[in-house]
């Protein structure tokens, strides 16, 4: 377990103190889009630590329910879970990001919420003129109740969501071994091996281990995800680097390069390469 999670078990969630436990838990990847109402600090981490009362964000709450519904009994998320205005405790865990995302069960991604306020369980919304209105079929449950599926066309659109404009989230996407993601038309769920979602797109996580991976691809796909961090933003500028880093880490184990060979987003034996870039002009 990370340093801290939210115990969410019982009915007020509460901020704990690990003791290197192994045991599950999911990660948040959500948007903060401004300042938290809720977030730990010096002032209340105690406070915390014997439950939250006040009322928190909508996308925390969301999360607390999926993990719950999940049969999970901790989730990490960064505003609770690091106390904001301890600089000692958020540098150690911003180290720990990557770590944290990679060592977690699964990752909840609220990636159709453009604020914490937002939250992601809501009712989703057809996306106007790219396909047919869903068709609605009754059915009945096992139980005996009647209720209604929803029947929609296959697409192979990908939509951009919020959490796509998120320098942090890029990582904890890439990283997370199962990612189930809140898209704005339907949920999805990825994983290292297999993709399961309504549209019929297909994603599959990448897959950490040497032997799943021919070197001829790994130059490709640094290239890939240097391009689209670049086109994220960031609420502190001076997470440009640590936003990466967990990412970095990671493809050194897999790539046989060096931590050494590690150059602020690039790699020594392809500097050149990467140092002759462009920018690209949507459209």
């Amino acid at each position: 377990l990370p340093r801290r999670v939210i115990d969410v078990s019982k009915a007020y969630p509460k901020v704990i103190l690990t003791q290197g436990e192994s045991e599950p838990y999911a990660c948040l990847s959500y948007c903060w889009g401004g300042q938290q109402n809720l977030v730990t600090t010096r002032a209340n981490v105690n406070e915390h630590a014997c439950g939250i009362k006040a009322e928190l964000p909508r996308s925390i709450q969301d999360a607390i329910t999926v993990t719950r519904r999940l049969g999970f009994k901790y989730l990490w998320v960064d505003s609770l879970c690091i106390v904001q205005d301890d600089e000692g405790d958020r540098e150690g865990q911003i180290e720990l990001m990557g770590e944290i995302f990679a060592n977690a069960y699964v990752t909840i991604s609220a990636a159709t919420a453009k604020s914490c306020q937002d939250g992601f369980l809501n009712e989703r919304s057809h996306q106007s003129g790219s396909r047919p209105p869903p068709v609605d079929v009754a059915c009945l449950l096992p139980d005996g109740r009647e209720d209604t599926i929803q029947l929609h066309q296959r697409g192979s659109a990908s939509i951009r969501e919020p959490i796509h404009e998120r320098s942090w989230a890029l990582q904890e996407d890439l990283l997370s071994p199962r990612l189930l993601f809140f898209g704005e038309t339907e949920v999805s769920w990825s994983c290292t091996c297999e993709s399961s979602q309504p549209s019929g797109m297909r994603r599959v996580l990448f897959p950490w281990n040497k032997t799943a991976i021919r070197q001829a691809w790994l130059r490709s796909f640094w290239e890939d995800v240097i391009t689209e961090y670049s086109c994220r933003k960031l609420t502190r500028p001076s997470d440009k680097l640590p936003a990466l880093a967990g990412l970095a880490s990671k493809f050194s184990e897999i790539s046989n390069m060096q931590p050494s060979d590690y150059v602020a987003g690039f790699w020594r034996p392809w500097l050149k390469r990467h140092l002759v870039w462009r920018v690209s002009v949507p459209g």
